[in-house]
């Protein structure tokens, strides 16, 4: 099964229908569209107002709109057993449909919907149909830090300096996972240019929590986090500098890891720190982690900095913890101080405390 959870979009709709939009439309108008052609086709056997779509949208489509409806035809002749991905996304969990009560369309987490993913999804539902076998991330949806670039894409660091930058290639550590078919569908969120924790220094307006949205959602890949966590795709690639990843991870009760530097190439990162940030994935379960991290790990040419590294085997998650000659550190300083939440220290104390149950070596250390 591939765990496509991002909205019921037909193949019917034929991808020129996105792939002719400027590429980041918001994502509320986009989708919204897409989704009123679905019900268009389902309601009026394909009668659908082509001229009122591209007002709506504000552009010219240059659509064949009788070749549409023939391909679309044919399609409908497919064998009913056929395995399809457009049809395993549920459009409930955009909140597209009409609500009693005032709802906000478009998530605060995601700044726009990228217009190649329909392709890709095209491209991998005909391999399915023709019986071929497909790759491990191939077909899987992910959601991209808005620091990274994506080729044709806005890449504008959630800043309104950069919003009308067009990225003119490709990470690294995308184009990697783009090469072994996952498909790379928002951009999100951040603190702009990654500098923050709370990700409320944004020009897109703050990310609220996952789990709570009267808190923050950490930051600065706080929509990255909550874009996993609300299951809209099925891992995110953050950057981390000194915590950026992995305190977001926290705060919305998914995975987050910031790998060893220069593990994975930073190139089509916007730097924060260039001798400290790393390009790191999120995901809802450890098994992810591992499949991501050696996807995207090994030397770029492009980073001076990456390094050559072996891949982590599945067998880690049945090996005993290395505990043996482990010692691990941590701030005395900020444990003692009176401004801590009383909860939070218990909590770290007792982590601590089973740290040291494995035979690993705590040891306090001085920060100031």
């Amino acid at each position: 099964d591939i765990p496509f959870l991002i909205g019921k979009i037909s193949t019917n709709l034929s991808a020129d229908l996105v792939s002719n939009v400027e590429n980041f439309l918001p994502y509320k108008t986009i989708m919204q569209t897409i989704s009123q052609l679905w019900e268009d086709k389902e309601e009026s056997n394909f009668d659908i107002d082509l001229q009122s779509i591209e007002e709506e949208l504000e552009v010219d489509l240059d659509i064949d709109l009788d070749d549409e409806i023939a391909s679309s035809e044919i399609d409908k002749k497919d064998d009913e057993d056929s395995i399809r991905i457009d049809q395993q996304i549920d459009f409930d969990m955009l909140e597209l449909k009409d609500e009693p009560e005032p709802i906000k369309k478009e998530p605060d987490w995601l700044i726009g919907l990228s217009v190649d993913f329909m392709k890709s999804v095209k491209k991998v539902d005909k391999k399915l149909k023709a019986g071929k076998k497909i790759g491990l991330l191939e077909g899987i949806p992910f959601g991209v830090k808005d620091v990274y670039l994506l080729q044709g894409c806005n890449a504008s660091a959630s800043s309104d300096f950069l919003k009308n930058y067009k990225s003119p290639y490709t990470a690294t550590a995308i184009q990697k996972l783009v090469d072994a078919g996952a498909i790379p569908l928002v951009k999100e969120n951040c603190d702009s240019f990654g500098h923050g924790s709370s990700n409320e220094n944004t020009v897109f307006g703050p990310v609220k929590n996952a789990l709570n949205e009267k808190l923050v959602p950490g930051g600065s890949s706080g929509g990255s986090a909550v874009n996993v966590a609300k299951e809209y795709t099925v891992f995110s690639i953050g950057g981390d500098t000194g915590g950026s990843i992995r305190q977001p991870a926290g705060y919305n009760g998914v995975y987050g890891l910031k790998p060893t530097y220069g593990r994975i190439s930073r190139d089509g990162l916007m730097a924060y720190a260039s001798s400290t940030d790393c390009v790191g994935p999120i995901s809802k379960s450890l098994e992810d982690i591992r499949i991501l991290l050696n996807t995207m790990s090994g030397k770029d040419y492009h980073d001076q900095t990456s390094i050559d590294s072996d891949p982590i085997s599945e067998d880690i998650f049945k090996e005993e913890f290395p505990a043996d000659g482990l010692a691990i550190g941590y701030y005395n300083n900020f444990i003692e101080n009176n401004n801590l939440d009383s909860k939070i220290k218990e909590d770290f104390l007792t982590l601590l405390d089973r740290l040291k149950q494995y035979d690993i070596k705590v040891q306090p250390l001085d920060f100031f």
